[in-house]
């Protein structure tokens, strides 16, 4: 019983004195994406690099359009991509 008390205390506890982080959203034609408050984004033709406060490391997304990649091919990069045999 007193185990019990002492996790229900703890869980009780860190969830009264968790911080929550000021977010801001970065807005794309094809989507949005939550981020905290000091973080900096850069666009360079639609190359998306996400950095950040201390700016050591990034997250990059790239958008690529009109890529005409038929249903074959695309499955064969998958599995390529995944080492995973055409079962």
């Amino acid at each position: 019983m007193k185990k019990f008390l002492l996790i229900i205390s703890l869980v009780t506890g860190s969830l009264l004195f968790a911080q929550s982080v000021p977010t801001k959203v970065y807005e794309n034609d094809n989507y949005s994406i939550t981020l905290p408050e000091g973080w900096k984004v850069t666009n360079d033709s639609d190359i998306i690099n996400i950095f950040p406060g201390n700016e050591i490391g990034a997250i990059t997304i790239s958008e690529y359009h009109d890529l005409n990649l038929p249903k074959t091919e695309t499955k064969k990069f998958i599995l390529a991509l995944y080492k995973s045999s055409d079962d």
